[in-house]
């Protein structure tokens, strides 16, 4: 039995889930997975503000309702898959994100873009990951003008398109700045946006030798993550311990999400993606890609 079969649906609500069905012409099954998964959320079920059933229907539906009906149209969209990012757990459910390039028919170039897949479609990256540099054309939504691209239940990855793409040929389709070494990445950070956060789309190139790996379960309890400790020959090979008592480790942390986890220890790689520097200095990055240079697979080891 389903989720949506154990709840009783005041006549309100299924008047409201076939609203929202006629209005974006979805399924009213996916109408209401969604709104079940809501409904049964410990929040909604144990907080005390709601007063019973009726008010966490009340309230439910609300949130349902906006979630669908304003949410942004989609339009068939041709794009180019550069980059594998993280799952994360947000209010709205879990999310992940995939990094594209898009023909910018304006410039006649290509845009590197920020792909945030929404459920149920999270489930996608998994294959999605298999298909560097493959081309799609998908019906996405866009958050703003020129904004971060979004997939939901209207979208629908299927037929890719061998592109020829390259990662050579990628180089030389955007900026990427290549850091000479990784003692030196502290200088060359990402830019950031008005918002404070480093910018997702100002790639660089790092090259190191992988020290290190980790690959661990946040504290959500539901999205994992990667990081590597990568090295060369520029970097301090000592232990130290900063002013304020902090024990700062050789090497250069990459934070990757676990798809990218597939070279083994004593591996060189290229690592591309933005850099961040924290506020005690200390530089990293959060790669997208992960291209090997003199590398073996875990497998190999």
């Amino acid at each position: 039995m389903s989720a949506t079969q154990q709840i009783q649906l005041p006549s309100f609500v299924q008047s409201r889930i076939t609203d929202i069905a006629q209005k974006t012409g979805i399924k009213q099954e996916d109408i209401l997975a969604d709104y079940a998964r809501l409904f049964n959320d410990p929040f909604v079920q144990q907080d005390p503000q709601f007063k019973g059933d009726e008010d966490r229907h009340r309230y439910t539906i609300t949130v349902v309702w906006n979630n669908f009906i304003n949410r942004p149209p989609v339009k068939p969209t041709d794009f180019i898959i550069v980059g594998i990012g993280t799952e994360q757990l947000t209010k709205r459910g879990k999310t992940a994100e995939i990094m594209v390039l898009c023909p910018n028919k304006q410039t006649k170039k290509y845009d590197l873009r920020r792909l945030v897949l929404q459920e149920p479609v999270v489930t996608a990256k998994k294959d999605l990951s298999q298909q560097l540099f493959a081309g799609y054309r998908v019906k996405l939504g866009e958050f703003s003008s020129g904004g971060d691209l979004v997939a939901d239940n209207r979208s629908i990855f299927e037929n890719p398109i061998a592109t020829g793409l390259t990662f050579e040929k990628f180089l030389s389709i955007i900026d990427v700045s290549r850091i000479p070494s990784l003692a030196e990445a502290v200088n060359f950070p990402s830019k950031r946006g008005s918002d404070g956060y480093v910018d997702r789309t100002d790639w660089k190139i790092v090259r190191g030798l992988i020290y290190s790996d980790y690959h661990g379960l946040r504290k959500d309890g539901e999205t994992e993550f990667g990081v590597f400790n990568v090295v060369d020959l520029s970097l301090d090979s000592k232990t130290t311990i900063s002013e304020d008592g902090t024990i700062v480790r050789p090497g250069f942390t990459v934070w990757v999400a676990p798809e990218l986890m597939k070279w083994a220890r004593d591996s060189e790689c290229d690592f591309v993606g933005p850099i961040a520097v924290d506020d005690k200095g200390v530089p990293s990055m959060t790669a997208y890609m992960v291209i090997p240079i003199h590398a073996r697979r875990k497998e190999e080891e």
